[in-house]
């Protein structure tokens, strides 16, 4: 095929799929995929945000049946928005309340700490594994005389004792008592949320007294 030919045959190859169709048709996927995909992040990020507002529902719930429980009486929803705007220095008609829901505080600071506990088990249980292995990297195989060996066989070292070992009987020990969770007290507290304008804030209202537990902005 001389060079002529070949550039023909590229020009017409070219034009028969470079063409303003099949480019719309091109554009068209793109735009359909790129929907699809943005679509269906929309879709899984609302799924979790339904999910995550059912579950602040279901605890509110909870706190309110324990405190009834415990004859708790619990200030309304409308004092704690009183309360958390006069702790900012703010008028309430002029925040916007995006949560205002209950959570049991010493609770959370027990579950916090349960986690911290069960990080750290993790990594002690890594550094024992790493120890082991070390160990064992260490250990000489079957049948290789170790160096203490070597020296008491060439005279350099002391002699192996060959006297036997006394019977000692192990020492009774007590069972041990199984342990008991400890308990945690019961610390119901309103956690809000609210803004004015651009500036978030977070306050935490004891849901009994009325105290202001602590206030900052995110």
């Amino acid at each position: 095929m001389t060079q002529e030919k070949w550039n023909t045959y590229l020009h017409t190859w070219k034009s028969k799929i470079f063409t303003a169709r099949n480019a719309k048709i091109a554009v068209t996927a793109i735009v359909i995929c790129t929907v699809a995909g943005s679509g269906g992040a929309w879709y899984h990020h609302q799924q979790k945000q339904a999910y995550k507002e059912k579950k602040i529902q279901a605890i509110s719930q909870m706190i309110e049946a324990q405190a009834q429980a415990q004859n708790l009486t619990l200030i309304p929803e409308e004092k704690a928005r009183a309360l958390a705007a006069q702790a900012i220095g703010k008028d309430e008609s002029s925040l916007s309340f995006s949560r205002i829901s209950l959570i049991d505080l010493e609770g959370s600071k027990h579950e916090k700490g349960e986690d911290r506990h069960k990080e750290k088990d993790k990594k002690d249980k890594k550094y024992r594994e790493k120890k082991q292995d070390r160990e064992k990297d260490r250990t000489p195989a079957p049948g290789t005389a170790r160096p203490d060996d070597t020296a008491g066989a060439t005279g350099k070292g002391t002699a192996p004792d060959t006297r036997p070992a006394p019977d000692v009987q192990p020492a009774a020990t007590a069972p041990a008592a199984p342990a008991t969770p400890a308990a945690t007290a019961f610390h119901p507290v309103y956690q809000i949320r609210a803004s004015d304008g651009d500036i978030h804030y977070h306050i935490l209202i004891d849901a009994v007294s009325g105290d202001i537990l602590a206030s900052r902005i995110a």
